[in-house]
């Protein structure tokens, strides 16, 4: 009976714990490029609570980057945000650019000239930036550094 017990109190936390975070897969084509990093690719986005992975494949084999809270992880090398940005081309931006593109959200952190807002259609423009949500694509391009990401839901 204290078996039975014991295997239905361990069931339960299993089964609750594989419910705890929500996680969704995408299949995308993303792009990344900057003057110091290349990447274009299709693979797919795995959402897990705050960590996202992308799972590309590059010549039929996958190369994984994990972005958590504080790092990133790209293959088997582990950099914090910072210095991961910075190895990218994008030390000038905030640390959570690539999590505000990667789900679709606004950017607070430049001032647009042109801006409107529904919550998966809306443009931010100014002189020096682009980034437009569509249903189905986010673009980004900084002019001025010739930086462009794009991401397409297949």
């Amino acid at each position: 009976m204290k078996k039975g017990i014991y295997f239905l109190y361990v069931f339960l936390f299993f089964n609750f714990m594989g419910c705890a975070y929500k996680s969704y897969t995408e299949k995308i084509f993303l792009i990344i490029k900057t003057p110091k990093y290349k990447l274009s690719d299709q693979g797919f986005l795995n959402r897990i609570g705050q960590e996202k992975q992308l799972i590309l494949y590059k010549e039929f084999m996958p190369y994984k980057i994990i972005i958590k809270r504080n790092f990133v992880c790209e293959g088997e090398k582990c950099l914090s945000k910072k210095a991961f940005l910075r190895k990218i081309g994008l030390s000038d931006y905030p640390t959570n650019i690539l999590d505000l593109i990667l789900e679709g959200k606004p950017l607070p952190f430049f001032k647009s000239s042109n801006q409107s807002f529904e919550p998966s259609n809306f443009t931010q423009k100014n002189n020096r930036f682009f980034y437009k949500v569509k249903n189905k694509e986010i673009k980004f391009k900084d002019y001025r550094k010739k930086i462009i990401i794009v991401l397409r839901k297949l």
